[in-house]
């Protein structure tokens, strides 16, 4: 995934391991939410772009860019 944007409280947390009882300290949770949301946002493919994120998906669609998998896969903002 894009380091890009990426929220420093994710960053911190893949520096130590993804480990799930580590949770990163988030000081200012509107702050990382807002951070959070651009990194996602940025993420999105073409057709889901604008504010919406819209949830209605035509035939269409190429879902073969967000299948990642790996250490830092599309499970890291799961």
């Amino acid at each position: 995934l894009p380091t890009a944007s990426r929220p420093e409280e994710v960053s911190w947390w893949i520096k130590r391991k993804k480990l799930v009882n580590l949770q990163p300290p988030i000081e200012k949770p509107a702050e990382f939410g807002a951070t959070w949301k651009r990194w996602w946002t940025m993420m999105q493919p073409a057709w889901r772009e604008g504010e919406s994120l819209v949830r209605t998906v035509s035939g269409d669609v190429d879902w073969a860019p967000l299948m990642r998998g790996g250490s830092n896969g599309f499970s890291l903002v799961v």
